[in-house]
């Protein structure tokens, strides 16, 4: 697991399911289980552009990218590779 997926897990975790997410795996479906609805996904949001410095459009913000820890993750770290 990345540091990034870590992260994400913890704070999905600690933060959204206030410690109850203890089974929480990097597939688990966010939406699907409604771990994410309209607030928490705004929490999560700020949550990313606070420790990442990375800033989404609303088009990234679905479960296409969203849709689980290991998705979030993949884009952040797209978001935050140095470009070659």
């Amino acid at each position: 697991m990345s540091s990034v997926q870590e992260e994400i897990r913890q704070f999905v975790t600690n933060e959204l399911l206030r410690g109850n997410g203890r089974d929480l795996q990097l597939d688990t479906p966010l939406f699907e289980l409604r771990i994410l609805d309209s607030i928490t996904v705004v929490e999560l949001y700020t949550f990313v552009e606070n420790r990442y410095g990375v800033r989404l459009d609303d088009a990234h913000v679905s479960p296409d990218d969203f849709g689980t820890i290991r998705l979030l993750a993949r884009l952040i770290e797209a978001r935050t590779q140095p470009q070659a």
